[in-house]
């Protein structure tokens, strides 16, 4: 498809596109991690290895992209899908609830800045325009803009501050070791692609004296306040992994409406899974929806899999930002696997093979 480019998915490593008037346009390498919550973009991972391909391709959703934004994204996914000879696994990943495997994508840690192509946004900044990015996160490091204010700080967590030449890194004093060091990674990324690299970061320590805020911040932000906020605990809700077991469907949608018919509870037979027809696994204690596509199965609904897992979690009643993951029989991942207590490892299909850790049996 000339949209994507008459080399995609013969080069291996990562693509992204972002979504601009419904259709991909690339996003330069300098700029990968970097993703405007008003649009929504396409990722895609290639890696081969001898004969065999793994293939991921992920529509990421900010939180402010527009429907048809959203629904774009989808529907070039599927083509995309459909180009490569239906052998990607296709991922919805939805702004701070994405996947392990997309936030491998990007050792530097993701930034998720304001605006969007509808507003008028793009990877080329205004420099006079100061922005504060708020970074956070332990194994996966976010940054996300902020307002540039010391209102928006605390002492908990590392603030990067961009104005004209200058970058600023501020180490919160309960900041973690681990955060600092990922946040400056992050910041001379920043000064490599946007100041062109000849930028140095500088750190500024969280501590009580005014006078040890450099002038150039202050310019920026005003007086520092007598009372920075103090830290804080991340509001991330634990997922209850033992909540319900996966249940297996049997999805069809030949007579115009969904209809679903539960088929197993985990752990599943792999034998339950049949060529000629498309199946769902609800893994809601994991945040997640998994469609799987037999090869033999009708070409209308196998194209329907991303409709069926949203027209299910709305069914359900399940958050917007649950995980879909669409397999294609024969490329399943191993994290699909595990919820099988049979399944053959031996027999994968030629041209197939995925690269995903094992996770532990937590599911059953």
């Amino acid at each position: 498809m000339e949209a994507f480019g008459d080399n995609v998915g013969a080069e291996t490593g990562l693509k992204i596109w972002r979504v601009e008037n419904f259709k991909p346009v690339p996003v330069p390498k300098e700029f990968y991690g970097q993703f405007f919550v008003g649009d929504s973009y396409i990722v895609m991972d290639t890696i081969v290895e001898g004969e065999y391909k793994s293939m991921n391709i992920h529509f990421w959703l900010g939180k402010d992209s527009s429907q048809d934004e959203k629904g774009a994204a989808a529907a070039l996914t599927a083509q995309l899908d459909e180009l490569l000879g239906d052998i990607p696994i296709q991922h919805r990943e939805v702004e701070k609830f994405e996947s392990s495997k997309f936030l491998s994508y990007f050792p530097n840690g993701v930034q998720y800045l304001w605006g969007g192509v509808a507003s008028g946004f793009n990877h080329v900044e205004d420099e006079s325009k100061p922005r504060l990015l708020h970074v956070k996160g332990k194994k996966k490091i976010a940054a996300t803009e902020v307002a540039v204010s010391w209102d928006s700080f605390n002492h908990g967590d590392i603030f990067i501050l961009e104005h004209q030449s200058r970058i600023f890194q501020w180490n919160g004093r309960e900041s973690n070791p681990f955060e600092r060091i990922k946040a400056c990674r992050l910041a001379n990324k920043i000064a490599a692609a946007e100041k062109s690299g000849k930028v140095k970061v500088r750190i500024v320590d969280d501590v009580d004296e005014k006078d040890a805020i450099p002038e150039a911040m202050l310019e920026v932000l005003g007086d520092r306040p007598d009372n920075i906020a103090e830290a804080t605990c991340d509001n991330v809700t634990p997922i209850e992994l033992h909540r319900s077991p996966a249940v297996l469907f049997h999805v069809s949608n030949s007579s115009g409406a969904m209809n679903v018919t539960e088929k197993g509870t985990a752990p599943l037979s792999q034998s339950s899974l049949e060529s000629g027809d498309c199946f769902l696994i609800d893994a809601a204690a994991a945040n997640k929806i998994f469609v799987w596509k037999g090869k033999d199965a009708d070409s209308e609904e196998r194209k329907k899999a991303l409709q069926q897992a949203e027209e299910f979690i709305t069914l359900k009643g399940y958050p917007a930002s649950t995980a879909i993951e669409i397999l294609p029989e024969g490329g399943e991942s191993t994290y699909f696997k595990e919820y099988f207590s049979d399944w053959n490892h031996v027999e994968e299909s030629p041209g197939l093979k995925y690269f995903n850790l094992r996770p532990p049996k937590l599911f059953w």
